[in-house]
């Protein structure tokens, strides 16, 4: 793996790096800061993303990767009354959807460190053979213009949710029905590239309240029936935000696998959450891990409310399930850390440093971001997610 830096751009680098390639993948999460910019006003949200999608060309450009070359676009943004003015930026970015365009998915954050108004995490390729994926009669989640993109044996989906063709919102009251609505896409869409719902590998999935979370659990478990068995599910990461645009009571952001072989990793220091998801999925190079949080493997919530305990848990998790794998903190690529609205970001910055100081001596610490969340699993304040790549 190579860790990219640019002098221009801004550095949290005591607790996250710039960027890292790894294989025919570069990791990066970036937002309108720029190396002088720390603390200062950052314009509007137009000019934020525009300034966004700038800094992310230069981090690109250090690898001869080109934007064209983004293949997943997650974008974290606090008002989701701006996606219009975000959009406008983004199709400046990607003038012609029709031949490229990155699978793209919009999540309304309660907050982003620094004041800014949206911030880009981000999976790029360098290699030159990419599958863009349309399916007709579809819905695509707004702001989407393409189902999913391809490369190699990964897939990387746009956010799905229960969105009709026509614009309008499938169930708007029914989470059940949105759930069984979106696993009903995301097969369709799979079917497109001669897969299934049982090629995916990783979930990420969104709700606006804590209240449709009973109801989407019980009613995934039905549509994955068939395809899975209760202890070798998607790895997942499920998250209460702020917003995900009208009437959407649902959204999962997948990955799929045309990989033959998967393995299902499972740690007994962590959580084994059976029937609901795997502690992490490895297809070839790449190990996906499901949210870490500090559930203990007793099924309950160790160190309610304390931030600095639940953040030594949260790692220590992702750790034993990196071992279990047969790797370590310096394999992994990406993390993403949602804290609980109201936490003190400065403690758990603290901790996240000295942990990595401590078991990953020597190396460097991934690429990643922080957001505010609604609220979490249980007693949780901290959840923190990874991606991570296996090769020697």
């Amino acid at each position: 793996m190579d860790f990219i830096r640019s002098e221009k751009l801004y550095a949290e680098e005591s607790l996250f790096s710039q960027a890292v390639e790894a294989g025919e993948m570069f990791f990066t999460a970036q937002d309108a800061r720029l190396a002088s910019h720390s603390g200062l006003n950052l314009g509007d949200v137009e000019t934020q993303a525009r300034s966004s999608f700038e800094n992310l060309k230069t981090i690109l450009e250090i690898s001869d990767i080109g934007i064209e070359n983004v293949m997943s676009l997650m974008i974290y943004l606090t008002n989701y009354k701006d996606l219009p003015a975000i959009l406008r930026i983004i199709d400046a970015y990607f003038p012609d959807p029709e031949k490229l365009y990155p699978a793209t998915s919009f999540i309304g954050a309660m907050s982003l460190d620094g004041g800014c108004s949206l911030r880009l995490e981000v999976v790029a390729t360098s290699s030159s053979h990419r599958e863009q994926i349309r399916v007709e009669n579809v819905g695509l989640a707004q702001g989407s213009k393409c189902h999913g993109v391809g490369v190699g044996d990964l897939i990387f989906l746009s956010g799905v949710d229960a969105s009709n063709p026509d614009g309008t919102m499938f169930g708007p009251d029914d989470e059940k029905a949105q759930t069984a609505k979106v696993y009903e896409k995301i097969q369709a869409i799979a079917q497109r590239t001669g897969l299934s719902l049982g090629n995916l590998t990783k979930t990420f999935t969104f709700l606006p309240d804590a209240e449709y979370r009973p109801g989407y659990m019980e009613t995934r478990k039905v549509s994955y029936k068939g395809h899975f068995e209760e202890d070798s599910f998607p790895a997942n990461t499920g998250i209460i935000v702020k917003d995900l645009g009208d009437d959407v009571l649902f959204k999962v952001v997948p990955i799929m696998s045309r990989h033959r072989d998967r393995a299902y990793i499972t740690s007994e220091k962590a959580w084994h959450a059976r029937g609901l998801f795997s502690q992490a999925v490895r297809v070839g190079n790449w190990l996906f891990l499901a949210g870490q949080d500090s559930m203990g493997p007793d099924g309950k919530c160790h160190f309610p409310h304390d931030l600095k305990a639940q953040t030594q848990e949260a790692l220590s998790h992702i750790k034993y399930v990196l071992e279990a794998a047969g790797g370590s903190l310096a394999n992994i690529v990406r993390t993403t850390c949602y804290l609980v609205e109201g936490q003190d970001r400065s403690q758990f910055a603290a901790e996240y440093k000295n942990f990595f100081t401590l078991h990953n001596r020597g190396n460097h610490t991934p690429p990643g971001l922080t957001l505010g969340v609604k609220s979490l699993y249980l007693n949780c304040v901290v959840e923190i997610d990874a991606t991570a790549y296996m090769q020697k």
